[in-house]
């Protein structure tokens, strides 16, 4: 999802919409997943809000 332009914020919340019997996961911890773990994905995060939000509008 992230290489497709979502921030975490977007993804965090689409979890939360289709797996609603799932613990929350939240934006906090997709950042401190990335950073820690996939360092390779920071590329991808986006710096825009606007943008985030007409992928979300999309």
């Amino acid at each position: 999802m992230l290489s497709k332009g979502w921030s975490p914020e977007l993804i965090a919340g689409r979890l939360k919409r289709e797996h609603p019997h799932w613990d929350t996961v939240s934006h906090e911890a997709i950042y401190q997943w990335i950073y820690s773990e996939r360092p390779d994905l920071v590329g991808y995060l986006s710096l825009n809000f606007w943008d985030d939000l007409k992928i979300l509008l999309s």
